[in-house]
């Protein structure tokens, strides 16, 4: 099976445009980035290990008992007798 390639094409619509008879009849996703003048959403980071140092104390029981099952029984029989419905 052939693998899809994509081809990223970056500059202003004039620059862009320069090259309309080349893209024409391809399918196309334009994405509208805020002007350099603009304050960028801050770039995604990867979590890394020690990044939240407040959750350092969870432990696996932890996460174990806040994981959703799916049946509410279940998942309110792993609640404290005092948050229980």
């Amino acid at each position: 099976m052939p693998t899809a390639t994509h081809e990223v094409i970056e500059g202003t619509w004039d620059e862009i445009s320069e090259q309309a008879s080349r893209l024409r009849g391809h399918r196309l996703v334009v994405v509208v980035l805020p002007d350099s003048g603009q304050d960028a959403p801050a770039p995604a980071r990867r979590m890394e290990p020690g990044m939240f140092p407040q959750l350092a104390a969870l432990t696996d029981d932890d996460f174990k008992a806040a994981e959703y099952s799916g049946d509410p029984t279940a998942d309110e029989a792993a609640l404290p007798r005092d948050e229980r419905g």
